[in-house]
């Protein structure tokens, strides 16, 4: 070998040294500082103040079915911990102890207090000041859902099921789960924060009672001298549902995004009274999140309770620990003794571009309406992105039947002040399950008025269960049907013969129907989607009952 031969060895021994060198402190790096797990951030630079928790960091913990005390001053400075156990690393219960090798073993149960539903954890941390802190992080590991606290603020939630929990020790998860899960998340939000003493603090809730698999630990909790970027939540897949009784309305959102979620929203006339920031001043409910293996997608979704009525209120998404919301949306309650809905249909996902077009209509003919009804393949259509485009879903909710597929039934009601609504599964020929459903309902929900909601016509059914289901509405008193696939409108004419039947579309062309109710009569009224005309009308007196 020559000597320049031998010097250009020396050199590709020396760049593969050094490259591998890079390498290996890239790799430790990332393990320390997190930035393999989806954390953007806005500049190169990336600069950590303090790392206030990581895998061996020890806590002050409370197990064995213990309460840490009434609502969540647990979480702030004013609660004391002095009798609560103390250990570091990982902590799990008995049937997830083999998973990540844990450190502590949390008992699952005490002949004084039961079993355990949820387990608590703290840790403290000092900060001199916070003025160069722009951003933190986390990575976390649990099972089966966690929420972590800074101050007694939220800043993370991971698989909780819509709306949070109501007591300390109940169980339950937005979807099932599967082994221990990690989750890496971003806080822009740094309102919680403060200079001095903070407290961190995390509960883990198990799914039910029958397993004893909660696990925890905390990788990392990083305060960083970094602004993060945060991107403006995609609206597109966000629609208004129906909820239990008119003082509910569910916000359900399909999207890409992985990151969880809570809506904010207050009234509009509060809002506009006070000169400060949205977050500030609204409430916020925590939203579940299921994935959709069909779609690859995200379900969000939760429920705004106790509406007042005849109010409007604004509300957007953010996501938890965020403070990039979508912007500002609104809806508008029922006044009380009196209300109205209206009857949409036609979808199809090949029709996307006629749906928005008839959207469109709706907006002008319905767009006074207090909800919606959509009685049409309602599952298939709920998760489809085209199908909650239209900007009318996301300010007048909409009642949508559903399918069980095989097995079962989608049936489900919804009471609204003096009426009842059936939505049935028309799909499923289970006609007994039908049955008990309906008169159920009936029985327990004692309205004046009872609308049965199906997505097939009179025509589309068999013929034995055509005649089931006209025995069942006649027998359980309900006043008017309505179809979601028959040809024609009204069809019926006085009750003391049967219940009246309206269908969402006509033979004739696209149509669309408004229903007022009152405390004494039901009036409908069919239009001409195209031209807005009315086509015809009817009206169903309470004393012809």
């Amino acid at each position: 070998m020559d000597s320049r031969e031998g010097r250009w060895l020396k050199r590709g021994i020396c760049i593969g040294l050094m490259i591998v060198f890079c390498l290996c402190v890239f790799i430790l790096a990332a393990q320390r500082y997190g930035f393999l797990g989806g954390m953007a951030q806005a500049g190169s630079e990336r600069r950590e103040i303090l790392e206030a928790a990581g895998p061996e960091s020890e806590w002050a913990y409370m197990d064995g079915g213990e309460e840490p005390g009434v609502g969540n001053v647990w979480t702030t400075d004013r609660y004391d911990t002095s009798r609560w156990k103390e250990g570091r690393g990982v902590f799990a219960a008995p049937e997830s102890a083999g998973a990540g090798g844990a450190g502590v073993v949390l008992q699952a149960e005490t002949p004084e207090h039961g079993e355990a539903g949820t387990y608590f954890f703290r840790k403290e941390f000092e900060l001199d000041g916070i003025d160069e802190i722009l951003s933190m992080e986390g990575q976390i590991r649990y099972s089966d859902a966690v929420i972590v606290y800074l101050n007694g603020e939220i800043i993370f939630a991971g698989n909780v099921p819509a709306g949070g929990y109501e007591s300390n020790q109940e169980t339950g998860t937005a979807q099932a789960s599967e082994g221990v899960q990690e989750s890496y998340f971003q806080v822009t939000d740094l309102s919680a924060l403060r200079a001095g003493r903070n407290i961190l603090a995390v509960e883990v809730h198990q799914e039910d009672m029958e397993q004893d698999d909660a696990y925890f630990s905390f990788q990392g909790f990083r305060l960083l001298g970094i602004e993060l970027e945060e991107d403006e939540p995609d609206i597109q897949g966000l629609m208004l549902e129906q909820g239990e009784n008119e003082e509910q309305i569910c916000v359900s959102w399909i999207t890409d995004s992985d990151s969880f979620y809570q809506v904010e929203y207050m009234t509009k006339s509060d809002y506009t009274s006070w000169n400060k920031e949205f977050s500030e001043v609204s409430s916020s409910v925590l939203m579940g999140r299921k994935y959709l293996p069909e779609s690859g997608k995200y379900l969000n979704h939760a429920v705004l309770k106790r509406l007042q009525v005849g109010t409007e209120y604004l509300y957007r998404v953010v996501r938890v620990g965020g403070v990039r919301g979508c912007e500002l949306m609104s809806f508008t309650t029922a006044v009380n003794n009196k209300y109205s809905f209206g009857l949409v249909g036609g979808f199809s996902a090949e029709g996307s571009q006629a749906w928005e077009q008839s959207a469109e209509a709706w907006e002008e003919l319905l767009g006074t309406c207090d909800f919606l009804l959509y009685p049409g393949a309602g599952t298939e259509a709920g998760e489809n992105l085209a199908f909650r485009r239209p900007w009318i879903f996301k300010k007048i909710p909409v009642g949508i039947t559903k399918s069980a597929g095989e097995g079962g039934t989608g049936d489900y009601s919804f009471t609204y002040q003096d009426s009842l609504f059936l939505m049935l599964d028309s799909d499923s020929g289970d006609m007994a399950a039908h049955r008990a459903f309906i008169e159920n309902a009936a029985a327990n929900a004692r309205r004046k008025w009872i609308f049965a909601v199906m997505r097939h016509g009179a025509g589309e059914l068999e013929e034995g269960q055509r005649r089931e289901y006209e025995a069942m509405f006649e027998e359980s008193g309900v006043d008017v049907v309505i179809c979601g696939q028959s040809g024609g409108t009204i069809v019926g004419g006085n009750l003391e013969e049967g219940p009246v039947y309206l269908a969402a579309g006509r033979a004739d062309g696209p149509a669309a129907a408004e229903v007022t109710v009152d405390e004494r009569q039901i009036r409908i009224k069919v239009y001409e989607l195209a031209s807005g005309e009315e086509l015809e009308s009817y009206s169903v007196s309470f004393n012809s009952k």
